[in-house]
This record gives C-alpha cells, sequence and structure tokens, in this order.
C-alpha cells in the first residue's frame, strides 16, 4: 500500500515512509542536544546567550567566553533562588535531574545536592513516582510556599532596630538627612526629609549577629552589645537592578531581595549620633516611608519590646 506524502509530492510504501519519520526524528533530537549546549564545558555556573544560527557552524562551537555574553552567573544562593522558583512554576510535574541540571549550568550531582538541602530544611517535598508497572520514573517536587521568604537570598540586607526609652515612651533609631539647622531655621520641612532603619548588605546569613553589632558600635562609637536581643524578623521586597543590555548600555531588572533585622535594646539613653535622629516608636512609619522596614517596626509595637511599662 502506497501512502502520499504531501511535502515531497510522492507515494511511499509504508515502510519507507516510516523510515523517513525516524531519520526526521533523529535530525530533529540531534539539533535539540545542541540547542541546549547553552553553557561553555569547564564554566560551571555560568549561562551564555548563543546566536542559534551559529551552534551548527563548526567554527564557533569553540568561540571562548570572553567573546560571548554572558546571560547569567549562578552563585550558590542565587541558583538555590531560582531552583525554588522554577519547582514553583512546575507546580508538581515531573522533571529530571539532567534537566535541572542544564537549566542552572551546573553538575547532575551539584543539583541534587540542593534539591536535597531544600528538602531537608523543609522548603521543597519529594513526591516519588512510578511507572504503571511498578518502576521508579522523574520525581515531582512540592514546594513550600510559607517557606519562601526564608530561602537563601543573593540580595540580602541587614537592617538594625536600635531602641531605647525616654519618659516610658521608647524611641527608635532612624538614619537621616534632616538635620538640626533644619530643624531650627525651617530651611527643609522634615515631610520632605529621609528616614530609615541602618542598613548594611549580608552576604553570609550565619554571619547576622556580628555583623549587628560590628554596625551598632560604629553607629554610636561605643560598645552597646549588652543590649542586643538578635533576629527578630524576615520579610521579602522587589529591588530594581541596573545590568548591561544588548540593546542599550544600561537596563533595569527587578530582583527578589531579602532584609533581615535585628534588634538592640539599650539599657540607658544615648545621644543620637550625626546622620541619625531618634523618633518615637509609635510615630515611625509616618517618618520611614519603606513598607518591608514599617511592618518589621509593628512587629516590634506588637511585641514585648515595644510594650509600655
Amino acid at each position: 500500500m502506497l501512502i502520499y506524502d504531501p511535502d515531497n509530492f510522492k507515494y511511499f510504501d509504508r515502510k519507507t515512509k516510516e523510515k523517513i519519520r525516524i531519520e526526521e526524528a533523529k535530525e530533529r533530537a540531534k539539533e535539540k542536544s545542541e540547542l541546549k549546549k547553552s553553557y561553555l564545558k569547564g564554566q560551571r555556573g555560568v549561562r551564555l546567550y548563543f546566536d542559534k544560527e551559529q551552534l551548527f557552524d563548526e567554527e564557533s562551537k569553540n568561540i571562548g567566553i570572553e567573546e560571548r555574553k554572558v546571560k547569567c552567573y549562578f552563585t550558590r544562593d542565587l541558583r538555590i533562588e531560582k531552583l525554588f522558583g522554577y519547582l514553583k512554576y512546575l507546580n508538581g510535574k515531573k522533571v529530571l535531574i539532567r534537566n535541572l541540571a542544564w537549566h542552572f549550568a551546573v553538575t547532575e550531582r551539584t543539583i541534587q545536592h540542593d534539591l536535597r538541602w531544600l528538602e531537608n530544611n523543609g522548603f521543597v517535598e519529594v513526591q516519588k513516582n512510578k511507572t504503571k508497572k511498578g518502576k521508579p520514573t522523574k520525581n515531582s517536587y512540592i514546594v513550600n510556599l510559607e517557606k519562601e521568604k526564608f530561602l537563601p537570598c543573593e540580595n540580602t540586607f541587614l537592617n538594625v532596630v536600635i531602641l531605647t526609652k525616654q519618659n516610658n515612651e521608647f524611641y527608635v533609631l532612624a538614619k537621616t538627612n534632616y538635620t538640626q539647622k533644619d530643624k531650627a531655621k525651617k530651611y527643609k520641612p522634615i515631610s520632605k526629609c529621609k528616614f530609615s532603619l541602618p542598613q548594611t548588605t549580608l552576604k553570609i546569613e550565619t554571619k547576622l549577629n556580628d555583623r549587628s553589632m560590628i554596625l551598632a558600635n560604629d553607629i554610636f562609637d561605643e560598645d552597646i552589645t549588652n543590649g542586643y536581643k538578635g533576629y527578630i524578623y524576615t520579610d521579602n521586597y522587589k529591588i530594581k537592578k541596573r545590568y548591561i543590555n544588548e540593546r542599550y548600555d544600561y537596563a533595569y531588572k527587578v530582583c527578589r531581595a531579602k532584609a533581615m533585622f535585628s534588634l538592640f535594646v539599650l539599657e540607658s539613653h544615648i545621644s543620637a549620633p550625626k546622620g541619625y535622629m531618634w523618633i518615637k516608636l509609635e510615630q515611625a512609619n509616618r517618618y520611614i516611608k519603606s513598607t518591608y522596614q514599617n511592618k518589621c517596626l509593628n512587629y516590634v509595637k506588637n511585641s514585648t519590646w515595644g510594650e509600655k511599662n
């Protein structure tokens, strides 16, 4: 029996047609495997932009990393953050380890280590699947959305809440551009000035206590570690980050950021250093405009630290 092929305008017998179909499928699989080579061998954690037309050019396959534009550098924290987001997007669908490894430009062993870390810390739950014949197949990963804000994050910031007490009222230390000269001569209304909690970058979350004490001691230029109460709060928010774009010199992308907060309660009142100001805890939301910092201040108000005696 002959089968008409409309693409070639010819008749083929069934065996010939099946052979052609298999050969075409092999060619498509070969092209797909070539297309997946989106990072250079030996460049771990580096994703590069590729010209699809050059992928099948033998001369262009040996082009070095310096001649290709880098799409992303995957640090460990960024990789775990993006891996959690990708599993969240899959929503329980089955996925191969090698596909995840290719996606983040690392080895299969590395991605297995990341998945094990997410599982051991309660961020994901592994669902082992089997075929109808009972053979193991691709696993599914169910994410725990409640723990998302505790994920390691490449953009992590440490905020320090420093409280003092005067006349049975709590005051919080805020960094500001409002000065005593502005207050005396009314050069600038206080509503136009900026207020925020002391903040610094935090590269290693396990060093939160050390970084908090260093930041607080530098502000007052004296040791106030006796009033340190430790870590109290975490929140996520979005920031705009500048990067180099192919079409423009610079562009901006929205990235996830994490704010971690630690608390100091001073045993005795200390005058605010230059560039800082004590403001009433009850009125802090009027001056500090940052949403994530206000969330922490509300948490402090409702806790035992912010209660009046």
